[in-house]
């Protein structure tokens, strides 16, 4: 007889019950490790494309349009960053403007 407390109550299983549950955590433990293994090693292939067919595939009209899209990806991401800064730069001398009128109105009123 097995006994599991828990904060719902208390359980009773028979020794089959039990044994039934173990073996099911066990069997799914085991199937998701080996799901993660084929995942793992499935994304370890090589490209079996030669070096002329990626430059082939690059001078396509697609190609060309991945291309374009990669370009203004890095601008986009240098702009974003730019702006990010003076963003930050403007909060800091927003912080301190409301600080330095908290100041004022403290001076004011004594």
């Amino acid at each position: 007889m097995y006994v599991h407390f828990s904060e719902a109550g208390l359980y009773l299983f028979t020794d089959t019950e039990h044994q039934k549950n173990s073996m099911f955590l066990l069997r799914a433990g085991a199937g998701s490790l080996l799901l993660a293994g084929m995942l793992t090693l499935g994304g370890c292939t090589r490209s079996t494309e030669s070096a002329t067919q990626r430059h082939n595939d690059a001078n396509t009209p697609a190609g060309k349009v991945g291309k374009a899209a990669h370009t203004v990806a890095v601008h986009a991401e240098k702009a974003a960053k730019v702006a990010g800064r003076e963003l930050a730069k403007a909060a800091h001398q927003a912080h301190e403007g409301w600080k330095e009128a908290a100041r004022e109105d403290k001076s004011k009123g004594n």
